[in-house]
């Protein structure tokens, strides 16, 4: 399968409901002959997710406002310009610490627009199922590790 030609104004493409986020697909692997997928993620202050791991690279260009991320070992916190870059199958996390936040997110290969249009669907945006969200996540091959026990 080939990549086709996209020209995408400021507004156009779908929006995935994701947990409290929304995700605008620019490229999805049926774009790009399954090579990659381009996102705008837009939140709210505390949004994102878990560390998790999955099986794309995911990396993020930072448009607007303030977030930690965290990949593997290292955590930073990005401002406009900056990068982050989490191969697949590496912990990684996200957490917005401004009002709002606005980037770009790359994956590689195709694969997350699967799995954001599937959340989605089952979850209209909302976080109060919890398992309904990890049976989601688990179906498309991601994996979230269980938090320590309390002392």
């Amino acid at each position: 399968m080939e990549g086709r030609a996209i020209l995408a104004g400021s507004c156009e493409g779908v929006t995935f409901r994701v947990v409290r986020d929304e995700i605008r697909a620019l490229a999805k692997g049926e774009d790009t002959g399954g090579a990659y997928e381009i996102f705008e993620l837009k939140g709210p202050r505390e949004s994102g997710p878990p560390l998790h791991s999955h099986p794309w690279d995911e990396a993020y260009v930072m448009l607007e406002g303030e977030v930690e991320v965290t990949v593997g070992e290292r955590k930073m916190t990005l401002t406009p310009g900056c990068f982050a870059n989490a191969p697949r199958g590496t912990l990684h996390a996200y957490r917005i610490l401004s009002d709002e936040a606005r980037f770009v997110v790359v994956t590689s290969p195709a694969g997350a627009s699967d799995f954001f249009a599937d959340l989605d669907r089952e979850t209209q945006g909302s976080t109060e199922d919890l398992a309904r969200i990890l049976g989601v996540a688990l179906r498309h091959g991601l994996s979230v590790p269980l938090p320590p026990p309390s002392a």
